[in-house]
């Protein structure tokens, strides 16, 4: 249930529109994160739904196939912390739920997204900057609409996206 709460005030962070608003529901998402598994040490936190099937009865084959509620709840909710998004058909980052903590010690933070590596790494710009496949970097959020179609293909057209992301857009 806690997992369905924080998938619910995620979603509703991504709609908020009123800074102060989002601000605060930012922190109490950030509240209700911490008390899930993956910031706990496992002693406190017990089991982890690890198997990719929930009901499935020993020997029986998967009867009620996918992935348990709050592995999925976790996967949905992680990705709208990275701030990789699709918005008509555009691929859009606005990574600014993600924490600081969360880079490594050499400003980084590398994940992939469409089975392409990203990397989004710390600037001091004021604004979002993106790379594709080793280009010069441009001061977008977004990639272009043949870019986009090439990632979401996944022909191997992108093999890299680079983004530089301001320290101040993130808590």
């Amino acid at each position: 249930m806690v997992s369905k709460l924080m998938l619910a005030v995620a979603e509703l962070i991504e709609k908020e529109l009123d800074e102060n608003i989002r601000m605060a529901l930012i922190r109490e998402y950030r509240e209700i994160r911490a008390s899930l598994g993956y910031k706990r040490e496992a002693k406190d936190y017990g089991s982890f739904p690890f198997m990719p099937y929930s009901h499935t009865p020993k020997g029986k084959g998967a009867k009620q196939p996918g992935m348990t509620g709050q592995v999925k709840e976790e996967v949905i909710t992680r990705n709208i912390e990275l701030g990789a998004k699709v918005e008509n058909g555009i691929f859009v980052i606005s990574p600014d739920m993600l924490e600081l903590s969360e880079f490594k010690d050499d400003g980084t933070l590398r994940y992939t997204r469409f089975n392409t590596p990203i990397t989004y790494t710390l600037s001091d710009n004021d604004s979002i900057e993106i790379a594709v496949n080793g280009s010069a970097y441009r001061k977008s959020n977004t990639l272009d609409r043949n870019e986009s179609t090439d990632l979401f293909n996944r022909k191997g057209k992108i093999k890299e996206i680079s983004v530089r992301i301001p320290r101040s857009i993130l808590c």
